[in-house]
């Protein structure tokens, strides 16, 4: 057994990470990997990388409980600030999207005879705008968090969500499902998409912003 077989999986240390306080940024890590490496010696690797797994889930929940105890008021104010932001950016992004079809539609030259090249273009930028609009909210929100990043962030994800689940189960319905069953697979995605991207890119501002702040502020 080669000592790279004792490295934990890489994508539960980087979600315990993620939301790790800084002051414990050595400490938290450092007594898991502790412990999975005498159990990697012990009883396998394998075996420690399914210890590893099953303690992601109650330490991260244990670091959000314990960020909401120790600013629950400031956090709240962070996320309410934070669904302005989003109802704000979902009228400037609506506004940009139809003003954008328009001028590029009315002058583009090509679209009488590249209609499908036209219908890609203008997708790819409702889509972008629809991406890139919450990421940045996300960023903002995990800027004036207070090095609360995620707690800030996957909360105002989660309160979006209801809404996202709402609309996407009025558009199914109204549809019917056995239509929306049979659409192609792009047009799900992309239906998917403009329901659901916007939570994850909340979300993806944040990491944005805890992972530069986490190497400026990570102990030497």
């Amino acid at each position: 057994m080669t000592q790279a077989s004792f490295h934990p999986p890489r994508v539960a240390a980087w979600l315990i990470e993620l939301f790790t306080p800084y002051e414990q940024s050595e400490s938290i890590p450092g007594d898991l990997l502790e412990e999975f490496s005498e159990l990697a010696a012990k009883s396998g690797a394998a075996y420690a990388r399914r210890w590893f797994w099953r303690q992601t889930v109650p330490t991260i929940s244990h670091l959000v409980r314990s960020g909401f105890q120790s600013a629950p008021w400031s956090t709240a104010g962070v996320v309410l600030g934070g669904l302005l932001l989003v109802q704000l950016g979902h009228i400037f992004s609506e506004w940009a999207i139809r003003a954008g079809i328009e001028k590029f539609v009315n002058h583009s030259v090509f679209f009488s005879h590249h209609v499908h090249v036209v219908v890609f273009v203008v997708n790819a930028g409702v889509n972008l705008i629809r991406l890139t609009v919450p990421m940045l909210i996300g960023g903002i929100i995990a800027l004036a968090s207070k090095k609360r990043e995620m707690l800030a962030t996957i909360t105002l994800s989660l309160i979006c969500s209801v809404q996202a689940i709402t609309g996407f189960w009025t558009f199914v319905q109204g549809n019917g499902w056995g239509n929306y069953r049979t659409l192609h697979q792009s047009v799900v995605i992309l239906t998917l998409l403009s329901f659901f991207g916007a939570l994850f890119a909340i979300v993806a501002g944040g990491v944005i912003v805890r992972r530069h702040r986490f190497r400026t502020l990570r102990p030497a």
